[in-house]
């Protein structure tokens, strides 16, 4: 539990993803394969669409040409919903993207990014991720981004 807020229910979460791009799932070498992150990821998005839980979508760098838009097998579990594309490295810095998660209004928020030690970890606080729905360019930088979990050290959300 987290600073008296009881336990996480599907009221008070989010889900939001980050970059689950072909150019990310190509440089995947952490213990979870691409193919297994994908499918893990699909599943996260069913369960979150089972308890009407709002997901955030984002991407980086489609609109000015470095990468693919979101797997459309991820895309195809998100009916209506558009990725926010942004040219920043955290998609926690993009304005616009840090405004749509904000209007959900929920206080709890569960990210699942590729990759771990970049798109996840810099976003991450007072969060959870589902490790078995991320990946990293190699096994070290995506254990050593999930061993620094969900954020130790207290930064501001705002």
């Amino acid at each position: 539990m987290s600073k008296g807020q009881g336990p996480w229910t599907y009221e008070d979460a989010a889900l939001v993803l980050s970059d689950y791009q072909k150019e990310m799932f190509d440089q995947i070498r952490s213990e979870t394969n691409a193919e297994m992150i994908d499918l893990n990821t699909r599943l996260l998005i069913k369960a979150a669409n089972g308890f009407n839980v709002p997901v955030g979508l984002s991407a980086a760098g489609v609109e000015i040409g470095v990468n693919s838009p979101t797997r459309a097998s991820i895309l195809a579990e998100l009916p209506g919903i558009e990725a926010i594309d942004r040219s920043s490295m955290n998609a926690w810095e993009d304005r616009v993207f840090h405004d749509a998660v904000k209007k959900t209004r929920r206080k709890r928020l569960i990210f699942g990014a590729l990759y771990t030690e970049i798109c996840l970890t810099f976003p991450a606080v007072d969060v959870t991720f589902v490790v078995d729905a991320v990946g990293g360019m190699s096994q070290l930088a995506h254990r050593t981004a999930v061993g620094r979990g969900p954020c130790r050290t207290p930064r501001s959300r705002s």
